[in-house]
């Protein structure tokens, strides 16, 4: 009998142990006051309209993705991709002139280029395709960042999915003007290109060649793409 008796201790023991009563069935007040409830959310309120991170206090539970500030930096470089293809993507001399060619410009003359680009054979074609699939891609993606950016959906988590794969495309323009880098950096050979009379095409194309054509329009579209691409590795 004393044994049977001390098995039973021992059984309610091990249920003690493992959490059956080891806690009242009555949870505590989260908050102390009415007051202490009322300052906090203040305080949460007050940090939002200074643009600050709104995470709880030596949590990782929830941590916004970016600030009212990010978004507006972001809604600035995808701005500035559809914006920058009225500047001047090119620049070429012939000459005592100064040609400049915008993204637009190339588009509608992409015709009469990719005639001209036979002069150097088939990868000054290519190398020309490729920059039609760049501003392309670059006038697209950057009206696409901005309807997704203020765009509405039903959740937050939603929001934040629809915004990390738009960003994440912005990588597109910006692998493409690799691929036009490393072609440049080969060499394509134009022995016909100097009948055109422009001064920066000689017996061959390359980097340096690709890089004294570029105007501040491509650049300002490169520095937008790498940020947004960055960008979209934190969300």
């Amino acid at each position: 009998m004393v044994e049977e008796k001390k098995g039973k201790e021992e059984e309610n023991l091990r249920y003690k142990y493992i959490g059956f009563d080891v806690f009242s069935l009555k949870s505590k007040k989260f908050w102390k006051n009415a007051e202490e409830e009322k300052s906090y959310l203040e305080e949460l309120k007050r940090r939002k309209e200074k643009g600050e991170r709104e995470e709880r206090d030596h949590s990782l539970v929830f941590v916004p993705v970016f600030s009212p500030v990010e978004k507006w930096v972001l809604s600035l470089t995808s701005f500035l991709m559809i914006l920058s293809l009225f500047l001047p993507w090119f620049t070429f001399t012939r000459g005592g002139t100064v040609i400049r060619y915008n993204a637009l410009q190339y588009l509608f003359n992409f015709g009469t280029l990719m005639t001209y680009s036979g002069l150097g054979g088939a990868l000054l074609g290519i190398l020309a395709v490729m920059f039609l699939l760049i501003i392309l891609s670059s006038l697209l993606l950057g009206i696409f960042n901005l309807l997704t950016l203020y765009g509405k959906t039903n959740s937050e988590e939603g929001y934040l999915r629809k915004v990390k794969r738009s960003f994440r495309l912005n990588c597109t323009p910006f692998l493409l003007w690799l691929v036009a880098v490393t072609l440049s950096i080969i060499g394509i050979a134009t022995p016909l290109a100097s009948a055109l009379g422009i001064n920066q095409l000689k017996d061959s194309f390359n980097v340096v060649a690709l890089v004294s054509i570029s105007g501040y329009g491509l650049w300002i579209s490169l520095g937008c793409w790498i940020l947004n691409s960055v960008k979209a590795n934190d969300l």
